[in-house]
């Protein structure tokens, strides 16, 4: 469980401190500025994800009266989650960084890449890191 909250505390900080600075040439902000944006938009994923997996899983139990989450189901949550962080989001990127909304969706969509390869080098290199550290039964 440790490891896990240090996984996620890792992984949460070092996005905000990459992605934060990742904008700051492409929209000449100051760097404060960028953290800050994209630490509120870090805490708004947080309570989206909140909200929107205690909804969903209502919906499955109560509407679907299938708790069951197979493939499709997991692909559906997927997609309805990250297009709903969209829809809530591109107002509030169009507004912060004085955009369009065409280009606050273009931005997003970086973003969205950005992010898809971060959490693959991170993971990897926590996995390798943590995993040199570990201390199996026989090594005591």
């Amino acid at each position: 469980m440790k490891n896990r909250l240090v996984q996620a505390i890792s992984y949460e900080f070092f996005l905000l401190l990459t992605g934060g600075l990742l904008v700051v040439p492409m929209f000449d902000l100051e760097v404060h500025q960028s953290l800050a944006i994209a630490a509120g938009l870090s805490l708004f994923a947080l309570v989206w994800n909140m909200i929107f997996n205690h909804a969903f899983d209502w919906y499955l139990l109560n509407i679907r009266k299938k708790p069951e989450k197979t493939f499709i189901v997991r692909a559906i949550h997927a997609l309805l989650f990250e297009g709903g962080m969209l829809v809530l989001t591109l107002p509030v990127i169009a507004w912060s960084f004085n955009l369009t909304i065409l280009e606050a969706f273009m931005l997003e969509i970086v973003m969205v890449i950005y992010i898809v390869i971060y959490t693959y080098v991170f993971n990897y290199w926590f996995d390798r890191l943590h995993s040199s550290f570990q201390v199996t039964e026989h090594n005591r």
